[in-house]
């Protein structure tokens, strides 16, 4: 179990050293979240770490379906967080994963995202 967590949290360190090295800009940052049950995503301000807007699959439950598995969750939860954050005049963003490996779920959040007009 520690083996698990001491490269859990090495890995959450290395990915949060790269977006704060790249982030020379100051683009706000999307930060994502996955639990076994929902998938959650906020856009942070890089100043001063508020939180401009948040979706997650909790909101998005009348678009969600029984036959949904977790992809298509994240589909859904990728498209209308994009659309907010367009709406928040964000269309540049830096992804910040966490220590989540760049497969499933949050590659399938992070394509829909692009497709609707986010660029990172």
């Amino acid at each position: 179990m520690s083996i698990r967590l001491d490269s859990f949290s090495r890995r959450k360190l290395r990915v949060r050293n790269k977006v704060k090295a790249n982030n020379k800009s100051l683009h706000p940052r999307i930060v994502v979240f996955r639990s076994n049950k929902n998938f959650y995503a906020q856009l942070v301000d890089s100043h001063n770490g508020n939180i401009i807007t948040s979706y997650s699959s909790l909101k998005a439950k009348d678009l969600i379906k029984k036959d949904h598995k977790g992809i298509d969750i994240a589909a859904i939860v990728g498209e209308n967080f994009a659309k907010l954050c367009v709406e928040s005049k964000v269309t540049s963003v830096v992804f910040d994963k966490a220590a989540y490996l760049y497969s499933g779920r949050v590659k399938c959040f992070a394509d829909s995202c692009r497709s609707n007009g986010l660029k990172f």
